[in-house]
């Protein structure tokens, strides 16, 4: 009788439900057997070894009902669904610890805990999180004593699964996210050309000769090639995903010689990807400060006396001043992270009094020195960022835990609470600052991380050094912050643009004076009405005069912007008039 031939098994969960792909195609007579306790499969079809019959049988971790349990018979393979007896998340599928080579986790099936908006029972409150676990060390405590008359034993008895758990959990979810992408984007090329998608089982020659072949034809699903920067990604998960647990290769895909056909292959495609104008790796651009300037005039986006837009501003000016990264640990925030303080000048501030992991700060490198972060300074103003911070705290929902709480649909406001008893979900957050760009309308529609480079901009632009930004940033180099202010600014740009064309001015008038011989043209640079003399221009000039103060405060300086004021004109040269908005400062002669 010949050797047992088994079909990759990709299974997923939820807390209900254990779903299998079985990876067999053209299958032929299956037979198929779901009892309490275990599956059993047995069917001719086309799988990792070609044309062939292929068996496996799987005792579950806990007994199945076999009268819900189903399957459908698909292009591309089974589809399984078994119904659990209880709604509980298993730790594995398997009663055995035996890992089966071809059994695999399929990725799109992963079980997530939390949900986008979950709500704020199940042991939401900490301190009856606490209860409840200081009651469970008790029991366990008193079963041990019971049983051998001691306490609970000095050392835990980790074992090797346990450990692969544990430094699976230091992964950020964004690096979780990319190996999960990188390895379905492998298993979907293997599939597509019929060949064995099990790499963790290939020896170093095998998996070169695979990824040379993988890195030319990768393509995205319309048919269009991956970024450079996507390209290096995929590259790295692949191999982060070999070299942690529970795989521990001895090998590495980047560096070994063993690779070097493949990585050779690698860098020509991103020479070709340069050249097809995929090879510009995109920062977040930060908001230009016109934007800023609506933002903090709009009638609603911003207004402190709706719940909405003192949330949208709370938001906006922590992630601006605390230079915080897109939504990492929103969610996560709770009001007793922050407090206001005064500094040795008697100067009010709120700050951050709490540490988290984040992605550049992970808790496992030692650190001899924690900067305290950024500062959020009173202004003075109506639009004081303390003010509104102080505003927000009064008007949260005392019994919800969570600090981004959902604006209530009808209030007053007089009314003592402004916020629901439910925390902001993920997805809201993610998508916080697309959403404030569309209130106010802004020139373009700016991500979360486009606040964090505004911080960065700002602060560069100020003259304060890179050692001091990370400080607030949280960057673990000084290099890090120049990928945020590698490009000139628009204002900057703009000013480019008006050097070289005033450069060039000189040509211009004489043409228009070959077209226009009876016009008589004056090309004084102050001879301008007020459709020619724009925002920008009038900022430019006002920055100048209060250019110290601007230096001393340039995150105040820039959202320190009150409502608008009645427009004055004033009578310049030739008669032509010059509008200056907000503005104290008086023209008394134009030379």
């Amino acid at each position: 009788m010949g050797e047992k031939l088994s079909p990759f098994v990709y299974w997923g969960q939820k807390s209900d439900i254990v779903s299998l792909k079985v990876d067999l195609r053209e299958v032929i007579d299956p037979k198929v057997d779901i009892t309490e306790d275990g599956l059993t499969f047995c069917s001719e079809g086309h799988g990792v070894q070609g044309q062939n019959r292929y068996q496996f049988h799987l005792n579950f971790y806990l007994p199945i009902d076999p009268e819900k349990s189903k399957y459908r018979i698909t292009e591309r393979g089974i589809d399984f669904h078994v119904a659990k007896r209880g709604a509980e998340v298993w730790p594995r599928l398997t009663e055995d610890k035996v890992k089966y080579a071809w059994l695999k986790i399929d990725f799109d099936k992963v079980y997530y805990e939390e949900s986008e908006e979950e709500p704020n029972d199940k042991m939401s409150n900490e301190e009856e999180m606490m209860k409840q676990l200081e009651k469970e060390l008790k029991s366990i405590e008193s079963a041990h004593t019971a049983a051998g008359g001691r306490g609970l034993e000095r050392f835990g008895t980790a074992e090797d699964e346990d450990i692969d758990d544990l430094m699976n959990d230091v992964l950020a979810n964004n690096t979780k996210k990319s190996t999960k992408f990188a390895l379905k984007l492998v298993y979907d090329y293997c599939v597509s050309k019929g060949i064995d998608a099990n790499i963790e089982d290939r020896s170093p020659a095998s998996l070169n000769n695979l990824l040379k072949e993988f890195y030319v034809n990768i393509r995205q699903a319309n048919g269009d090639y991956y970024s450079r920067s996507s390209f290096c990604v995929i590259r790295q998960s692949i191999n982060r995903h070999l070299k942690q647990p529970p795989h521990n290769k001895p090998f590495d895909v980047i560096t070994d010689t063993a690779f070097t056909t493949a990585n050779n292959i690698f860098k020509a495609m991103c020479k070709k990807l340069r050249k097809e104008g995929k090879g510009q790796i995109k920062h977040k651009k930060s908001v230009d400060k016109g934007d800023i300037k609506k933002l903090y005039e709009h009638p609603r986006t911003f207004n402190v006396n709706s719940p909405s837009g003192l949330l949208n501003k709370v938001w906006f000016e922590v992630l601006l001043y605390f230079c915080r990264r897109g939504q990492e640990n929103l969610r996560e925030m709770k009001p007793q992270d922050f407090k206001i303080s005064k500094d040795d000048e008697g100067k009010e501030y709120v700050h951050k009094i709490s540490s988290e992991m984040t992605k550049n700060h992970q808790g496992v490198d030692e650190e001899d020195f924690e900067p305290e972060g950024g500062r959020m300074y009173a202004t003075g103003t109506p639009m004081c960022p303390v003010l509104s911070f102080k505003k927000y705290l009064d008007k949260l929902n005392p019994n919800q835990t969570a600090f981004w709480q959902r604006p209530r649909d009808s209030f007053d406001e007089e009314d003592e609470i402004w916020y629901e008893n439910k925390p902001l979900g993920k997805n809201t957050l993610g998508s916080m600052m697309k959403n404030i760009s569309e209130s106010a309308n802004l020139c373009k529609s700016y991500t979360n991380h486009c606040v964090r480079a505004t911080c960065i901009t700002v602060l560069s632009d100020s003259g304060f050094e890179a050692r001091h930004i990370v400080t607030i940033s949280g960057h673990r180099n000084e290099q890090s912050v120049q990928n945020y202010v590698r490009d000139t600014s628009t204002a900057q740009k703009r000013d480019m643009s008006a050097s070289i064309s005033s450069y060039t001015a000189a040509n211009s008038t004489a043409n228009l004076d070959q077209n226009n011989n009876n016009e008589n043209i004056n090309n004084s640079v102050f001879d301008v009405n007020e459709s020619d003399l724009t925002e920008d221009q009038c900022d430019n000039i006002f920055e100048s005069i209060q250019q110290g103060e601007a230096e001393l405060h340039p995150l105040s300086d820039l959202t320190n912007i009150n409502p608008p004021a009645q427009t004055t004109k004033c009578t310049g040269m030739n008669k032509h008039p010059i509008v200056f908005n907000n503005c104290n400062v008086t023209i008394h002669n134009i030379s």
